[in-house]
């Protein structure tokens, strides 16, 4: 094959594979099989096989001949969904809060249970729990969507239809239950499929890039050389309990750093005095080599 025309065969995707996407690594290869097997095509140079690869294969496809099928997928282009009116679809999920809270004197991570509007994209319904997800926050979460009294609302209401993502506090037998008393169809999408449920996938990405990154003891923050975090020591919010405003997430409320005490500041009385330059003369006449004294000898003990 010409090598002004050479293209990426079904051998080299195999190879490409093989080594990891690594097309440098492909091309020794190559040059070894055909050593072997005088009747192959000629090897094009390497530079050749690296555009070669780019042309052929897409962005999406290096990826994931790299990291695998998880990667390719974020390279993935998704058609929207068709415009749709209030309460025609509605997504929920969990979102873990990467963020260590206070409660009743110990670190936890807690948990929100949400749902939000499609067409509009309003949340409806916030439930923040300590523990884990379960039946319990997404049934809190679910009264608190649907009730448009006070302090709920104004959004809310009864949805057309309900997307969740195989969950199974979403679909244990209470909450199907309170779901069919009020008539509320669930869909459950299939495995490892977060386009079909995008919106609510946004804001668990939204959430944290824009509102969680903000908050104190933030866990996936920077960190130093060293492994320290590189972020402001500051104290754990408390996490009083399912009580906020169904758009809000009130409960995480911030307490103000402790006061600095000031004896952390500055030296114990008699610290500056042993540092004067009279206490330095005393330990160079004492021979206090740490202070420049002379290394006493012999003949200085007769």
């Amino acid at each position: 094959m010409d090598a002004s025309h050479f293209a990426v065969t079904a051998e080299i995707r195999r190879l490409l594979a093989l080594w990891g996407g690594n097309a440098s690594r492909v091309h020794p290869e190559l040059v070894d099989r055909a050593g072997k097997d005088p009747g192959r095509a000629a090897v094009p140079s390497l530079s050749t096989l690296h555009r070669a690869v780019r042309r052929d294969l897409s962005r999406g496809e290096r990826a994931g001949l790299k990291s695998g099928e998880a990667a390719r997928r974020a390279h993935d282009v998704f058609g929207q969904r068709p415009p749709t009116h209030r309460n025609a679809v509605w997504e929920g999920d969990h979102k873990h809060v990467p963020v260590e809270v206070d409660v009743e004197g110990e670190l936890a991570t807690p948990w929100v249970t949400w749902f939000i509007d499609c067409a509009t994209k309003v949340v409806t319904g916030v439930a923040v729990t300590a523990h884990a997800p379960s039946r319990d926050a997404v049934l809190a979460c679910l009264r608190i969507a649907i009730t448009r009294t006070e302090p709920f609302g104004p959004v809310g209401g009864l949805p057309g239809q309900i997307r969740v993502d195989r969950g199974k506090e979403f679909l244990c037998a209470t909450v199907t239950a309170a779901m069919g008393a009020c008539a509320l169809p669930v869909r459950d999408m299939p495995a490892y499929t977060p386009h079909l449920k995008g919106t609510i996938e946004a804001l668990n990405d939204a959430v944290e890039k824009m509102f969680f990154v903000s908050l104190p003891r933030y866990t996936h923050r920077q960190t130093l050389t060293g492994g320290p975090d590189g972020g402001p020591g500051r104290p754990a919010a408390g996490l009083r309990g399912v009580r906020g405003p169904a758009a809000g997430l009130g409960g995480l409320v911030e307490h103000p750093p402790p006061p600095r005490r000031p004896e952390r500041q500055d030296p114990a009385p008699g610290v500056a005095g042993r540092c004067g330059p009279a206490h330095r003369r005393a330990r160079r006449a004492a021979g206090d080599l740490r202070a420049g004294g002379r290394r006493p000898h012999l003949h200085d003990h007769h």
